[in-house]
């Protein structure tokens, strides 16, 4: 063999390693040399397969829209939204939730969950969706996502219009049926599939709402948070309905500071660092080889390795000095749940969001907001706090991305405190069904009660104490997993 052939076949050896690792040869001094076919039986590398075709640019876009919306309930006596003796599950039997299963006769009734839905004309891409809950859990999903309590990832699901062979069924008349009627493409992973992702979320989040007043239906609210609140609407029961009463914005309060910055760049896709000059082929196999590694060590591409996020802020039990305030009438005239919850319909349907998915909303908020006793609040969290609280990551980029989310917040009415004190001195009732009444009533007021009913223990009254401290026992949260790593 001479040595020109030997040298040769050492060239053609070298430039298939660098082909492999996914950088092209640049051209010499001499030009380039003409590419050949090669040879049979052999496999093509991918820089050859590929350099025929467009290259990807920069930052991939993904042709679809991703629409996603989330409703919390949440209570100003307990630091978790949507937590999980709040109340209980009516997702799916097929989804195994965490949460305490709702009686049979309720099961038709949506819970307060999160969906986040794909649309476009995008037959066949591909799509991973990585959510996260730093200050949480995650107490139910699906399809069923891989990773942690505290956070989910769908990983490889392709978009299309047929659905899965393996469809779970669902019984008649479920809620969920009407979030498949939506027309939106599949989501497929193999066998299975939906037409939505579908999640039910703890966070640790505190109402920032202080309520006081009342006389003539007029209130005073103060945000004592570090966000903006929006459309903060007031729900006063009556004999014939609901009064209401809206703020369009309130400010963060003066003097917080957030738990972690803003968003300087949106959240649904990684950052675009890959070292300049990289050529486009490596450059995408750099940038999913990182968001790889990031999902499976549960860190969003930005933040400290490891995961390691700043808690959710908690607020105060008083409003700060610095806190926003307002002064809000619940003067429209009393009307039923249709009427009073077609604001919201008007809100979301203007941000894009499909038919079905507002109605479950709205039945969401029939079901948890429109209390008949007690005054209730609804409000819509500022986009950079929903993010920051539920951080989002999809591959690719969705083309545009809406994100709301609805906070239903209870036991805010001022008049909560004096009845409390009522239902605690009917503990002490010489009538047995008067005593069991108001154990009843204080039961269905949670975590509102319990600063009433610690003080109670320190009565002479031994029923009373005892009464109290089973009351107590009842309203305790359970221990948040996802803190305790």
């Amino acid at each position: 063999m001479s040595l020109a052939t030997v040298g040769r076949a050492f060239l053609v050896a070298l430039a298939g390693i660098v082909l492999a690792n996914g950088y092209a040869p640049s051209a010499g001094a001499q030009g380039q040399t003409p590419r050949q076919a090669p040879q049979q039986g052999a496999r093509p590398s991918p820089a050859a397969a590929k350099a025929d075709a467009p290259k990807s640019p920069a930052a991939p876009q993904g042709a679809f829209e991703l629409y996603e919306w989330v409703v919390f309930v949440a209570d100003p006596n307990q630091s978790a939204a949507n937590a999980e003796r709040l109340f209980q599950s009516t997702l799916p039997e097929f989804v195994g939730a965490r949460r305490p299963t709702a009686p049979a006769a309720e099961a038709n009734a949506p819970s307060p969950v999160g969906v986040i839905r794909v649309r476009g004309e995008v037959e066949g891409d591909k799509l991973d969706v990585l959510l996260q809950a730093p200050g949480g859990r995650f107490l139910g999903q699906w399809p069923k996502g891989k990773g942690r309590s505290n956070r989910q990832l769908w990983e490889g699901y392709t978009i299309t219009s047929e659905a899965p062979p393996g469809l779970k069924e669902l019984a008649p008349g479920h809620w969920f049926g009407a979030l498949r009627e939506v027309q939106s493409p599949f989501l497929r992973r193999d066998r299975a599939g939906e037409r939505f992702l579908a999640y039910d979320v703890e966070l640790n989040y505190t109402v920032p709402l202080h309520v006081t007043g009342g006389k003539d239906l007029a209130y005073e609210l103060a945000n004592s948070g570090a966000a903006p609140l929006h459309d903060v609407t007031v729900y006063k029961p009556q004999e014939s309905g609901w009064r209401t009463g809206t703020v369009p914005s309130m400010p963060a309060a003066k003097g917080v500071a957030p738990a972690t910055g803003p968003a300087t760049r949106p959240t649904t896709g990684p950052a675009d660092d890959v070292p300049p000059g990289m050529p486009a082929e490596a450059a995408a196999r750099v940038r999913a080889a990182r968001a790889a590694a990031a999902a499976r060590a549960g860190v969003r591409p930005g933040t400290q390795p490891g995961g390691a996020q700043p808690p959710a802020p908690v607020a105060p039990a008083k409003p700060v000095p610095g806190a926003a305030k307002a002064s809000v009438t619940a003067d429209a005239p009393a009307a039923g749940a249709e009427s009073v919850l077609s604001p919201w319909k008007e809100r979301l349907a203007k941000e894009g969001f499909a038919e079905g998915d507002v109605a479950t909303v709205l039945r969401i908020l029939e079901r948890h907001a429109l209390d008949k006793k007690r005054l209730t609040l609804v409000y819509r969290l500022d986009a950079a706090e929903l993010d920051r609280m539920l951080p989002l990551e999809v591959t690719p980029t969705p083309r545009k991305t809406v994100r709301v989310g609805l906070v239903i917040a209870r036991n805010l009415d001022p008049a909560v405190g004096d009845e409390v004190d009522q239902l605690i001195k009917q503990l002490a009732s010489a009538d047995w069904e008067q005593r069991e009444l108001a154990s009843k009533q204080l039961a269905e007021l949670g975590p509102a009660a319990r600063p009433k009913l610690q003080a109670a223990l320190q009565q002479k009254d031994l029923e009373v104490v005892w009464r109290a401290e089973r009351l107590l026992q009842a309203t305790e949260t359970k221990p948040n997993p996802a803190a305790r790593r």
